[in-house]
């Protein structure tokens, strides 16, 4: 079992914030809730649809719903690989759809293996699901074959296409050096030879803390049952304040229409979104 401690969680942080991913792994880390009764960390669904869905008007989404950038906290905050995977599926499932889960879990898992630096192939082999529809079996199986084929390398390139479906190549090129990032962390970690000599900044230390005291049993969260409507927004006033889902209390600065496009300025307790809301003629 990977022993994960703070210069460990910070590390991993600082390179999403690095790489600017600051509110999609904010958003995914509001999203994370205890499970008290097996000692695990989940996701709660009903708060990641309304994160994705009020994202879509304040940060580019469509080319930054990086898998990779989800491995970071998912690893700092379950102690088992099993409750790693059912999270990782979870929030692929509700980014990109339900379909063929089955056999996308298997480059999930590959992704996972390779990024905790263990035995690859070996898992690979081990590695079940229990499947009911026998075409999904069949290519189940054929993938699990072809990724025991190739070497590391091969496979992370590989499972990066094979998930996203995507002629993004910029993205998947950042995701494949995000990936061996976190690994040579973990490597180090393993090893007990982490280096750390900067001083981080308070976001990084706050959501690192956050996500050892949730990995710890420390916060429990309410299930989510509000909805977010981004339309909301268009009624608000400037210099008015309101308690909006997901964001909480935050402060309407500025407001103004251009070509079409009504921006939308808001600052909450510790950020500043930009909303962009598209006029229907």
């Amino acid at each position: 079992m990977l022993i994960v401690d703070k210069k460990f969680s910070n590390k991993l942080i600082s390179i999403l914030f690095e790489s600017q991913y600051n509110f999609f792994v904010k958003s995914l880390i509001r999203s994370l809730t205890s499970v008290p009764s097996d000692l695990s960390v989940a996701l709660d669904q009903s708060r990641w649809k309304d994160e994705l869905v009020l994202m879509k008007y304040y940060y580019d989404i469509k080319n930054n719903r990086s898998m990779a950038a989800c491995l970071a906290p998912i690893i700092i905050i379950n102690k088992d690989i099993e409750k790693m995977m059912d999270v990782l599926e979870d929030i692929y499932k509700i980014m990109y759809g339900n379909n063929n889960i089955n056999v996308k879990s298997i480059s999930i898992y590959a992704i996972l293996i390779y990024t905790l630096n263990l035995d690859m192939k070996s898992n690979l082999i081990s590695y079940k699901r229990n499947i009911f529809d026998q075409s999904e079996i069949i290519e189940f199986q054929r993938e699990k074959i072809k990724l025991l084929m190739m070497d590391e390398e091969e496979i992370l390139n590989y499972t990066l296409l094979h998930l996203y479906n995507e002629g993004n190549e910029e993205m998947r090129t950042k995701d494949y050096n995000l990936i061996n990032k976190f690994r040579d962390i973990v490597k180090e970690k393993l090893t007990n030879n982490i280096l750390c000599t900067l001083e981080y900044n308070d976001s990084i230390n706050i959501l690192s803390d956050y996500l050892l005291n949730l990995r710890n049993m420390k916060i429990i969260r309410k299930v989510y049952d509000k909805k977010v409507n981004p339309l909301d927004l268009i009624n608000m006033e400037i210099n008015n304040e309101y308690m909006f889902p997901l964001l909480g209390n935050i402060k309407i600065v500025d407001k103004y229409l251009n070509d079409d496009i009504l921006f939308i300025e808001a600052h909450s307790k510790s950020e500043i979104y930009k909303f962009r809301l598209k006029k229907v003629k």
